[in-house]
Order: structure tokens, then sequence, then C-alpha cells
């Protein structure tokens, strides 16, 4: 099956474009009205991204909320959740408020196929809850464009100076990485480590979400998706049977 998944912005054109290449089209939205809005331009499935999630986030709205609201408004239209979720409670919580399916994006950067850095995945599996933070600091590449990254050593500075804005950051422009065909990374830059680049790998953009905190190894996609598979089984079986067994 083709699809294709659009992010930022109305999809209308798109939308049209893939369907006619027998795609279908998954839209991110961070709010009712962004998913109305989706739906009406041809969207086929929607992906409620709560505010807990990693990388570039649209909305400010918390999954618990959003999910059941962007269910209600866009119903029959499937809804995929999206936004703190790394295990099988996640996931269950998440049916159970009218979700079609969920979206994990920082559970499977700590995967071994993934190619993110190792230094990046194993700040994952380091992380607690508390150490993600939400700005628009990584905006080298795509400015004014909220995310959720864990805190680092960049961060850090730019806090310490006293958060000035873009063009006025410490060390603003030097380079920090590079890519394996010789082009450079900058401080601030938006984009994220890869397994192949060298040099400052913690102070470039380590997109991850809340749900970090929850993530404790590093392991084949496959044996993720099994133990959510499982996690997941064994919470609505008993939500079943303590629905059953309720005087």
């Amino acid at each position: 099956m083709k699809i294709v998944s659009l992010f930022w912005g109305v999809p209308d054109r798109y939308c049209e474009i893939s369907h006619q290449a027998g795609a279908l089209v998954m839209y991110t939205a961070g709010s009712v009205a962004e998913a109305r809005e989706a739906v009406s331009a041809g969207a086929d499935v929607i992906v409620a991204q709560g505010w807990e999630a990693g990388g570039h986030v649209r909305g400010s709205i918390s999954t618990l909320v959003l999910m059941p609201a962007v269910a209600d408004a866009v119903a029959p239209t499937p809804v995929v959740a999206a936004g703190g979720i790394a295990d099988g409670r996640g996931i269950a919580a998440a049916l159970v408020l009218g979700a079609a399916g969920v979206w994990l994006g920082t559970r499977f950067v700590a995967s071994e196929e993934a190619l993110a850095h190792r230094q990046y995945k194993q700040r994952i599996v380091d992380a607690e809850i508390e150490d993600t933070v939400y700005s628009t600091l990584f905006d080298g590449g795509w400015e004014n464009a909220p995310h959720r990254t864990l805190r680092n050593s960049t961060y850090e500075m730019w806090d310490k100076a006293g958060r000035p804005p873009r063009g006025q950051r410490p060390n603003e422009g030097e380079v920090i990485a590079y890519r394996t065909n010789g082009t450079t990374v900058a401080r601030y830059g938006s984009t994220q480590p890869l397994d192949s680049m060298q040099g400052d790998i913690e102070g470039m953009a380590l997109y991850a979400g809340q749900s970090a905190g929850l993530i404790k190894d590093v392991k084949p996609a496959a044996a993720i998706v099994e133990q959510l598979k499982r996690e997941t089984e064994q919470v609505l079986a008993s939500a079943s049977y303590v629905q059953r067994t309720r005087p």
C-alpha cells in the first residue's frame, strides 16, 4: 500500500496528487481545526499529534485531550494517536480514546535499525521524563518551527545566556559536526545526528518526546513491536477483567 505522510500546512492539492498516484494520505494535525481542514482537503487518515511528541510539534494540546476531540470531530475518518506513547499502556489508552492506531517515533529512534547516532540513542535511554524541552532553538533550515528535543549543551549554553533571539545566540553558526560527504552541520541547525556523522553529536538537535523517560533500552524493531503487542494485550485484557468483575 502506498502512503503519503504530510505535515505543517493545508494538504489541499497534495491530496489530489497522492490519490491520483494510488496513495493514501496521512496528515499530522495538532488541533481539531487543523484536522477538520485536512479531512476537507481529502486526507484519508489523521494523526493527532499531542504536545508531548518529539521532533517538530504543530500544536499545544496534550494527546490525552487532543485524541478524543479529533476522533469526534472527523469521524468516520480514522485517527492515529501520536505523542507521549512508548509502551503498551500508552497504546491501550489511545485505543480507548478512539484511536484506530498509534504512531511511535522516539521509541523507534532507540532501535537497532534506526540510522540515528549511537550517542543519540543512548541519550534517549538515559533520559528522564523532565529531560525534554519545547522550543524553536534548533531552527537552522526551518525557522519558527516549534520542536521538542532533549536538553543538551547547546540548549544549556543558550539558556544561560538569557535565551537571546536568533542572530544573537552564543557561538551561532559554529560548525559542530560533519556528514560523510564533507558537508557541515552548524550549531542550532535542525539536522538530527545520524550514525555516519562525526563531531559534537551531543550538541546537535536530539529530537525526542517526553516518552523518552519510559524507554530503557535499544533493541531490534521486531522485538519492540512484539513487546508493545504483548503489553497492549495484557493491559486491555486486565481492563476487560476489571469491567466484568465490577459489582
